[in-house]
């Protein structure tokens, strides 16, 4: 595997420590068979381990790489309620999923036991994993009931997906939003007007872009990535916003967010499934 040599310092811990059971790179350096990645994409790993909360502190990294060479460390949530640690070192960058290993035992059995095609909570946990792992992965730790467990949910589990009622749901929303941020325009408050069209609209027009080329069978990324990459022109531009701290730009930019919304929704709810 050809990773920087910092990077590697932290895979080979993982890989060797008694407490980590599985550990599997994922994301643009699998996806298309490595094709996807370029030579500053991240390193995506997901970690099964015992005791979650040995690693999400920064210490353990810190005993083993050079004083200079760790620059940042930053814990959020994740699919699933799991944790992620994103790294970025002088010589690349580190992405770790950390799964509690009780969890990943039960979801296991989950797949196993078919509970999936019977719960629909049940199909949906497991549906993040295969979107994840889906578009491909390698693992690195944990040998062949692992690679028979990705295999199997990659296969056997649909990836998650919007209902008719969900698109419906998400137009109404951004309906709504278009108000809120008409009002706030007119009260002057520009900064948050722009939060609402970016974290509100537009990021609604990517999940509906997403979930209408997935239907189509046409490639995309759940989060957005590659989008300059994957999509035509025409679609390119509904999920673009260019606008700045400027009322008149701003409200002309939500308008046309929005009307992107409403030509979203309209080919999803025509788009066999």
């Amino acid at each position: 595997m050809d990773f920087a040599p910092n990077v590697e310092v932290l895979v080979k811990c993982l890989r060797d420590h008694r407490d980590v059971q599985a550990v599997t790179l994922f994301g643009s350096r699998t996806r298309d068979g490595g094709r996807d990645a370029d030579v500053d994409s991240d390193v995506d790993l997901q970690v099964i381990c015992r005791r979650p909360t040995n690693w999400v502190s920064p210490e353990w990294a810190k005993r083993i790489l050079p004083p200079e060479a760790l620059l940042t460390w930053n814990v959020r949530d994740a699919f699933g309620g799991v944790k992620k640690i994103s790294i970025v070192l002088g010589d690349g960058e580190l992405d770790l999923v950390i799964v509690p290993a009780a969890r990943m035992r039960l979801a296991r059995w989950a797949l196993w036991l078919g509970l999936h095609r019977r719960h629909p909570g049940i199909r949906r946990k497991l549906g993040d994993i295969a979107l994840v792992m889906g578009e491909g992965h390698r693992v690195l730790k944990g040998g062949a009931k692992w690679e028979r467990f990705y295999r199997r949910i990659s296969v056997d589990v649909p990836l998650p997906g919007m209902t008719d009622e969900d698109v419906r749901n998400a137009v109404a929303g951004v309906e709504v939003d278009l108000v809120s941020i008409r009002r706030k325009l007119s009260r002057g408050e520009l900064r948050a007007a722009q939060r609402w069209l970016h974290t509100g609209i537009a990021e609604t027009n990517f999940k509906l872009m997403h979930e209408l080329r997935r239907r189509r069978g046409a490639r995309s990324h759940h989060d957005g990535r590659r989008a300059e990459q994957v999509l035509p022109e025409a679609e390119l531009g509904l999920v673009t916003v260019s606008a700045r701290l400027d009322a008149q730009e701003l409200e002309s930019a939500s308008e046309a967010a929005a009307s992107a919304t409403r030509k979203l929704g309209e080919a999803l709810l025509t788009q066999p499934r």
